[in-house]
């Protein structure tokens, strides 16, 4: 369901109390979300009720939605239906495409796979990047006609221009698959080539955020609960399970001045050397860029290499995107891409 931001409960209740349409939907929807207790879910109808009634199509698609699929209200197909295909026709995207996925699918409604495309269609045309890619993957999968093939193509297509990976990734495998055109196979070699690079960039980023000053920072937070915990989150999002151990191992003894950037290069290469393929490809983007770690593009490149050989898909593209560019590693534009098109090979 759509979600709200920047407004407390107490703001939306006294501008829903004062007779603002789009107030009593969103406190509606407050009262019904995924942290509302039961106690308020009368409540949350009773103001998504209010707000439809006034012509809020945005409430009357999350009422009808509510009432077909019964979350957190009593079930009421027919009524639910009615609210839902109100905002639809009213031009609400989010009740569009909810309506075209369940006359697909068939959950709640009875399966209509001409009206559910048409709703996503109409979607789709308004801008919704998952009705495209619902619709796509949809076309491509009922449809043994070329005109439905195209179709699914494109929508999959204009997705993935979108920045939809999940596009991205359903049209490159489909192009690589099913199309004998050597254009169409390139193109799908492509889009999975843009998986990749996204992944390697998002990867180096986060291995980036890791720095000397987090570290320091949880060697003088003088065994402060609250900043533990919260430093620790932040070094769990992006690192090995063997530096985590280490770090823990420090917490719980309550010696933090021992923990420093040492004790973490020692747990990876530890790891490492036991067969942990994601301390490999941690120890080798490391010492590509330097993120905490003295450059070292040989040992770099080798232990890449050993998580590659294992069969790690990041460390293929770390390596491709590496020596394609020369960032890190000599430039060489035919080991960049043999291992792009291996990565590709097992993202395929």
């Amino acid at each position: 369901m759509p979600k709200m931001y920047g407004h407390t409960l107490h703001e939306l209740s006294l501008a829903a109390q004062s007779g603002d349409v789009w107030a009593m939907g969103h406190l509606g929807f407050c009262l019904l979300g995924e942290a509302a207790l039961p106690s308020y879910w009368k409540e949350g109808e009773k103001w998504l009720r209010r707000s439809a009634q006034a012509g809020g199509k945005e409430a009357m698609g999350w009422l009808g939605y509510c009432l077909i699929t019964g979350y957190k209200l009593q079930k009421n197909i027919k009524e639910g239906e009615w609210w839902l295909r109100k905002a639809a026709e009213l031009g609400d995207v989010w009740a569009m495409d909810q309506l075209g996925t369940l006359l697909l699918s068939g959950h709640g409604l009875a399966k209509n796979f001409r009206e559910g495309e048409y709703w996503l269609d109409r979607a789709s045309v308004a801008g919704s990047i998952t009705s495209m890619l619902k619709l796509g993957k949809h076309l491509l999968h009922v449809g043994n006609y070329r005109e439905y093939r195209q179709k699914g193509e494109k929508w999959l297509r204009e997705a993935a221009k979108l920045g939809s990976y999940e596009a991205m990734i359903c049209l490159g495998n489909h192009l690589l698959k099913n199309t004998q055109n050597p254009k169409g196979k390139q193109e799908g070699a492509m889009w999975l080539l843009k998986v990749i690079e996204f992944e390697v960039k998002q990867y180096e980023f986060d291995l980036s955020q890791i720095c000397a000053q987090l570290i320091m920072e949880f060697m003088t937070s003088k065994n402060d609960p609250t900043k533990l915990e919260s430093l620790y989150r932040q070094i769990k999002k992006f690192s090995n399970v063997w530096t985590l151990r280490e770090i823990s191992r420090y917490i719980s003894s309550g010696d933090l001045s021992r923990c420093n950037i040492k004790i973490i290069r020692k747990a990876l290469y530890k790891a490492g050397e036991a067969g942990d393929i994601q301390a490999m490809r941690e120890l080798g983007t490391r010492m590509l860029g330097g993120y905490e770690m003295m450059k070292s593009p040989i040992e770099g490149e080798l232990w890449l290499q050993k998580a590659a050989d294992l069969g790690d898909r990041l460390a293929m593209g770390i390596l491709g995107v590496r020596f394609l560019k020369g960032e890190g590693l000599p430039k060489d534009k035919k080991e960049g891409v043999r291992w792009l098109g291996q990565a590709v090979r097992l993202l395929a």
